[in-house]
């Protein structure tokens, strides 16, 4: 897994009035970021042993099978690397309990459209024979802006819809990753782990609804100052975190250009 431990710090502290837990960035070490994540991300759209796969089949080349999976268009591309840093920054720090992740991505039917249903879903398993109480299901919500935000703020955004994956969404994407899985033959060594969280009512599991928001550094400030006053105590039970990052747009733009290149 994708260690971020060298390029982000956890700060509980600055915003801690709004429970707002805060993954800081190291801009000193933006071009060795950039680098080590090329194959992880890479990885969340595609498996190497499938670009290996497609190059014999199709006697295709590998930096155009990946430029077929990963999104170009300017809106996808920031909401899906947005998720994808989430993705790992949550197993690095607030579920790394986490046995089982679920790589959504690589389930899409068009690289260039979002995925469906809630952004991230992690699971833990305490034992992969009996499914037990203590087995936990992580939803993430995830929100990416890397322009100034106007009168919105990404992190309210985020809080919102993991209010809305906990009242429902989360409930209809176990069966969408499960058909997915089904139809684009992905991830068969985990089908059966992910069953286990269709029915929590005769399988009873733990949850934990998380609202992340990936911004540029530079407009962090106008993210909280936005978020409408009072608003995030009637959310009770969400966990919030924000990951700022300066010049967030051209580092997650070096990514995708580099990805075909160097993944």
């Amino acid at each position: 897994m994708l260690d971020l431990l060298k390029y982000f710090q956890e700060d509980k502290n600055t915003y801690s009035a709004l429970q707002i837990v805060l993954y800081k960035f190291d801009e000193q070490q933006s071009a060795h970021f950039i680098q080590d994540v090329l194959v992880p991300f890479r990885d969340a759209f595609i498996s190497d042993e499938k670009i290996v796969h497609m190059i014999a089949k199709y006697n295709d080349t590998r930096p155009n099978i990946i430029k077929e999976h990963i999104p170009s268009v300017p809106n996808v591309m920031s909401g899906d690397f947005g998720e994808i840093l989430s993705y790992y920054i949550a197993q690095c720090f607030f579920a790394n309990d986490a046995n089982v992740a679920p790589m959504k991505w690589r389930y899409k039917d068009d690289p260039d459209k979002a995925s469906p249903k809630t952004d991230i879903v992690l699971c833990y398993i305490q034992d992969e024979s009996n499914p037990s109480s203590n087995d936990k299901l992580y939803s993430i919500e995830v929100k990416t802006h890397a322009t100034p935000p106007g009168s919105e703020s990404s992190i309210h955004k985020a809080v919102c819809d993991a209010d809305k994956d906990r009242t429902s969404r989360l409930a209809e994407t176990i069966p969408y990753l499960l058909k997915r899985m089904k139809d684009t033959e992905e991830s068969p060594d985990i089908y059966k782990k992910v069953e286990r969280f269709k029915d929590p009512y005769s399988n009873p599991y733990l949850k934990s609804h998380n609202a992340v928001a990936v911004v540029d550094s530079s407009d962090l400030q106008k993210h909280i100052d936005n978020i409408p006053q009072g608003i995030l105590q009637q959310y009770q039970g969400i966990d919030i975190y924000c990951i700022p990052i300066a010049h967030l747009k051209d580092i997650y733009s070096s990514i995708y250009a580099n990805m075909p290149l160097q993944s």
